[in-house]
């Protein structure tokens, strides 16, 4: 006899099969609304293009207008000059030349606060002396100068994030108040004119100042580096000229600070005690004739030092480990370059820019020996000879990027986690050259190609 009703069997399978359609229908209607959402996305991207070129064009028009009419108050007041005593015609030229002076000095307060003021819109009466035409067209003038410069910067992120959208011109729209727009403004134009300034620590070591701003981190074409994001920093740092040299790590040993438990973590303190160098390895370092055979100069960049040491070493000295995201800034600077020189690097043409496998000669370079490859603050081979253990730890489930200083990455207790090392090395490839590119190791692994710098507050 035939059956109506289907079986436990047959009901379950019947079930799931309406479940998993009315799912499809689900994500179906979810992906149209998607594209529906990106096709306005795209639309109000085209309308707001289209109100920006109007507005340039606009802006185009009334500066030049302002230009010839600075000018010619500038013939005015020069015929008009021409009429007046020695004495007032003396004063006329030495405040001109004194203007003049001023106009010229970049870093000048002056330009900067020129520069920060451009960000107000409208700009406030009390920041900006106008006197006359000819101060409104200077006035105008550094507007479009600072514009440029922003509209540089979010095309440089654009192109980073999305290399198709790199063609679409960039939109700033500002939500700071003007007073912080004001010390923002000020912080970039310092820092794409900032001049290397060195200093030396408490034992007399080379560093340089990093200074305030903003970058983008992290590299697109890496999944280890991505998602890239915009990281500022608002307070400045100090960052090692050269990586620590043979000669400096041996003053820390022989002076009693390798032994001294104050300058070490804990877990550097029981390391230390058992003297492992690779997990469930109790013999001590096997790397040590290797390790002097490549890096024995005194002027060399230490070698074959664990995390730990790194760690004890930088405290010795009354100084830190680099975060990741401070060392990548001090490499790669508010251009958010690709290389400390740049954004590009070809093997043969720019060797004299860092040491990698292809020049190295099987061998560490001294420290500072390829100036060429100098970063924007000052800081020598942060591409290349070796890499440099950072304070960060690395685990991509628990801190994934963006990176967040405050999420636990930097927590110094952590005995078991990776922690990152930057800037390629003298027996790698030029792919570990690039500045957003990560590495990762044990904090008691020792290597050939690993040395450090520190850093301070």
């Amino acid at each position: 006899m035939a059956r109506n009703v289907p079986s436990a069997e047959e009901r379950a399978f019947l079930d799931a099969a309406i479940a998993d359609q009315q799912t499809q229908e689900r994500d179906e209607r979810e992906r149209q609304a998607r594209e529906l959402e990106l096709a306005k996305l795209a639309e109000a991207a085209e309308r707001d293009r289209a109100v920006r070129f109007q507005r340039a064009a606009l802006l185009a028009g009334a500066i030049a207008l302002l230009a010839v009419a600075g000018i010619i108050v500038a013939i005015i007041a020069v015929l008009g000059a021409a009429s007046q005593t020695v004495s007032a015609n003396n004063q006329l030229g030495t405040a001109t030349i004194a203007q003049g002076q001023a106009v010229a000095t970049g870093n000048g307060a002056n330009t900067l606060v020129a520069i920060a003021n451009a960000t107000l819109t409208p700009i406030p009466p009390t920041l900006t002396a106008v006197s006359g035409n000819l101060n409104a067209a200077l006035a105008q003038q550094a507007t479009l100068q600072f514009n440029a410069t922003i509209s540089a910067f979010d095309q440089n992120r654009l192109s980073t994030l999305v290399p198709i959208l790199a063609q679409v011109p960039p939109t700033y729209s500002p939500t700071l108040s003007w007073q912080q727009k004001i010390a923002t403004a000020t912080a970039i134009a310092t820092a794409y004119q900032w001049t290397p300034q060195p200093s030396k620590d408490a034992k007399n070591i080379d560093m340089v100042l990093v200074p305030t701003g903003c970058f983008l981190m992290g590299y697109a074409g890496n999944s280890d580096s991505s998602p890239v994001s915009e990281l500022c920093f608002d307070k400045p740092f100090w960052i090692d000229t050269y990586d620590v040299t043979n000669k400096a790590f041996s003053e820390f040993v022989t002076s009693g600070g390798y032994k001294d438990d104050k300058n070490w973590t804990q877990g550097g303190v029981a390391w230390r005690a058992d003297k492992v160098t690779w997990p469930g390895d109790t013999n001590g370092s096997k790397l040590d004739i290797l390790c002097t055979g490549v890096s024995s100069d005194p002027d060399q960049p230490v070698v074959c030092v664990t995390w730990y040491e790194a760690y004890a070493y930088c405290q010795w000295r009354g100084v830190r480990l680099p975060t990741e995201a401070e060392w990548e800034y001090a490499a790669r600077g508010p251009a958010s370059r690709s290389y400390p020189w740049g954004d590009s690097f070809t093997e043969g043409q720019d060797d004299d820019k860092a040491v990698y496998t292809g020049n190295s000669g099987n061998n560490t370079a001294k420290v500072g020996s390829k100036p060429a490859g100098v970063s924007w603050v000052g800081a020598y081979d942060m591409a290349g000879n070796v890499f440099d253990w950072t304070s960060s730890i690395y685990d991509r489930q628990k801190f994934p990027y963006p990176y967040n200083a405050n999420d636990g990455r930097e927590s110094k207790d952590d005995t078991t986690s990776l922690r990152v090392l930057r800037g390629g090395s003298w027996v790698l490839s030029t792919t570990y050259l690039r500045a957003a590119v990560r590495f990762v190791l044990h904090p008691v692994r020792e290597s050939l190609y690993i040395g450090f710098r520190c850093a301070r507050s």
